[in-house]
């Protein structure tokens, strides 16, 4: 993304020769951009070379976490979380690779949670991969859409589906004086099968 393209290839290669010595059904990424690296960028980047085939097959395995969820059936939880919750949609994961319907399944399917949808969820938070880095103050007014509307919503939790626009969500509703946590739609997930734990445990001690 910083133009430096044979750095790029050698690391694509590096990384597919890699994961090329185990037996795998999938690539599963918890990383919006990690995904679409896998699934577009690799395969563009090992064009006409050696690793062409072997990058477009694992392209073809590679898995963002909230598809792999619906695809395996995962568990439903049965406890009820009650909890009014927003999506922001990572720009990589939505617009890059198209999942936006998946995430949005998941996080209704845990009782009690209820989702509000806040303006144009899929506008960028102003992370964009290291931009928030390099460019840090550009990145904050990029940003300053995405928490009004976050704060119009009303809700007190946050989610998102790749951990740089967390870091970078959590910075800026910090610096505006908000104080809602910001979650990866696993993270929630897993707090929705620690209280149906918690409830089993309860009922068995009862």
């Amino acid at each position: 993304m910083h133009g430096d393209v044979k750095t790029a290839r050698e690391m694509a290669a590096s990384n597919l020769k890699i994961f090329q010595r185990y037996d795998i059904d999938y690539l599963v990424v918890a990383c919006a951009t990690g995904g679409t690296a896998w699934k577009h960028v690799y395969p563009e980047l090992l064009a006409d070379s050696s690793e062409q085939e072997a990058s477009r097959a694992m392209a073809a395995r590679s898995l963002d976490i909230n598809e792999l969820l619906l695809k395996i059936d995962y568990r439903r939880s049965t406890a009820t979380l009650p909890l009014k919750i927003t999506y922001h949609d990572p720009c990589h994961l939505g617009r890059g690779q198209g999942v936006k319907a998946e995430p949005r399944q998941i996080l209704q399917s845990i009782p009690g949670v209820e989702l509000v949808e806040m303006a144009i969820a899929d506008r960028c938070c102003g992370s964009a991969g290291s931009f928030s880095l390099t460019n840090y103050d550009m990145s904050m007014k990029v940003q300053a859409h995405k928490v009004e509307a976050v704060k119009a919503t009303g809700a007190a939790t946050v989610i998102t589906s790749c951990p740089a626009c967390r870091m970078q969500l959590e910075d800026g509703l910090a610096q505006a004086g908000m104080v809602p946590r910001v979650l990866h739609v696993v993270q929630l997930l897993e707090k929705a099968y620690e209280l149906d734990q918690e409830i089993t445990g309860a009922e068995r001690g009862a």
